[in-house]
């Protein structure tokens, strides 16, 4: 969590230095354009203090909820984009809300409320954006082995799960993936078993083909129901973990960060001889059905 917290740390004290000066310059250009605008005008542009301590207060615990779980083992990656978006739409939503509380939304005209307010939210976004959100190394024990497997890179192995562990390209056509590689022991040969993963990437159209088919299945015929054109836009593979026996391979679905909150939840899936064997869902009665 140490990255997690300098980057919350520079994120908000930055905006707490900013957001005042941006937001007082701001309202200056704007009382001295709206002569030119209306001839009939009053504006109340005055932005409490306390209102700035509060927003700022609001993204520092939603970025630190957002950050409570580390993806990963031996390494963690954080997903900035995910992180940044939903911390300021959950910031901004309670913002608004103690604002109705306090009777001091009501009041304010659309042009007020975003001469006031804006350049606060503004500020935020942009340092968000700006400042690094780096990953983490964190080994389980300090003497843990690392090696290179061609073509996925460096995997770390992790003495407690028993698993050689790395965040790899190469399995995804885009972005990269969660690979573990289940062992008996650190020294035991993965030879085979990473012959075994790279079958699986040259099979991976046909494999999330299965997933997306079965995510698809789940919402049939409910008010959820979206056609499988929109649940392939809507999930894709973030973590590949094949088990010791070289047989069993757990499979998680990740969902995109603007779907409803319906959706916005992993889909796991166990798979065997590349059947699908179990799910987080009900898929008794789509086993039978054929995969497309």
């Amino acid at each position: 969590m140490k990255q997690a917290l300098i980057y919350i740390l520079k994120v908000t004290l930055t905006t707490l230095l900013l957001s005042l000066p941006v937001t007082f310059g701001i309202m200056m250009a704007y009382i001295k354009i709206l002569p030119i605008i209306t001839s009939n005008y009053s504006a109340n542009v005055y932005l409490d203090l306390k209102d700035a301590a509060v927003f700022i207060a609001l993204t520092f615990c939603a970025l630190l909820f957002n950050m409570r779980k580390i993806n990963g083992i031996a390494q963690s990656v954080y997903n900035k984009k995910r992180i940044v978006n939903n911390a300021l739409m959950v910031s901004m939503a309670f913002f608004m809300l103690y604002l109705l509380v306090f009777g001091k939304l009501m009041s304010l005209s659309v042009d007020e409320f975003v001469v006031t307010y804006g350049p606060s939210f503004l500020t935020m976004f942009i340092c968000l954006k700006v400042f690094p959100l780096r990953k983490e190394e964190e080994s389980v024990c300090t003497d843990s082995k690392s090696i290179i497997v061609e073509p996925f890179g460096r995997l770390t192995y992790n003495r407690k799960d028993k698993n050689w562990f790395g965040v790899v390209p190469n399995l995804h056509p885009y972005h990269n993936i969660e690979l573990s590689i289940g062992t008996e022991n650190q020294d035991q040969q993965i030879d085979d078993k990473v012959e075994l993963v790279k079958k699986l990437a040259s099979d991976y159209e046909a494999i999330i083909a299965k997933l997306q088919y079965l995510i698809f299945k789940r919402f049939e015929n409910t008010n959820f129901e979206k056609s499988l054109d929109e649940i392939k836009e809507m999930y894709c593979l973030v973590s590949v973990d094949l088990k010791s026996d070289s047989k069993t391979w757990w499979l998680v679905m990740e969902p995109d960060f603007k779907v409803a909150s319906i959706y916005n939840h992993y889909q796991r899936f166990t798979m065997m001889d590349r059947e699908i064997i179990w799910a987080n869902f009900d898929i008794d009665h789509y086993i039978s059905e054929r995969m497309v």
